[in-house]
């Protein structure tokens, strides 16, 4: 047991001191972190939440990593917290609205003060959960763009979401990661 212990520190000292990488790309603080869509009977939703690394916040743990929006497993009330990446989830970097432009305005990430702002905004102030209102996506997109955006596309809750063409086109044309299903 001592062993699995000082393997883990390990590990997370030499992630923390490389700079963690997904796919081969490091992860930068403010980066949206997506999984891969889960099927679980007639629903399929992706899940989202953003990289804040070894960054100080109130609340958060050392080896806590992400920002994410879960529900409270005891209480079931919604809740926006720091918890830890899990690597064995497969998770990914897809900071998919970055140099998109529409109706003259261009997505790009938002300033890292602004970001940590929103972050101590949001913190444990999570409202009602809403698949096209209040979900994590739109979480993770005011986190780092300043505004609620979900598109969960070529999911079983895009017909919930009413798009734009353009931002249609785009999602298509950037790709979402297939469905799997809890088995893999």
């Amino acid at each position: 047991m001592r062993n699995l212990i000082s393997m883990a520190v390990i590990l997370h000292v030499v992630i923390t001191a490389a700079g963690l990488q997904l796919n081969g790309e490091e992860v930068q603080f403010g980066d949206m972190i997506a999984y891969p869509p889960v099927c679980d009977g007639k629903i399929t939703l992706q899940h989202f939440a953003v990289y804040v690394g070894d960054r100080t916040f109130p609340g958060k743990e050392p080896e806590h990593d992400i920002f994410e929006r879960l529900k409270d497993t005891e209480t079931l009330s919604p809740t926006c917290i720091f918890s830890t990446l899990n690597v064995a989830d497969k998770p990914y970097v897809f900071n998919y609205l970055d140099g998109y432009k529409e109706n003259g305005k261009e997505y790009k990430k938002g300033k890292e003060e602004k970001m940590e702002e929103r972050i101590r905004e949001k913190y444990n102030k999570c409202s009602l959960y809403s698949a096209v209102g209040n979900n994590c996506e739109h979480l993770a997109t005011y986190v780092r763009y300043g505004e609620k955006i979900s598109l969960q596309v070529n999911l079983s809750g895009e017909k919930l979401c009413i798009l734009p063409k353009a931002q249609q086109k785009l999602v298509y044309a950037k790709g979402v990661a297939k469905c799997q299903n809890k088995d893999g």
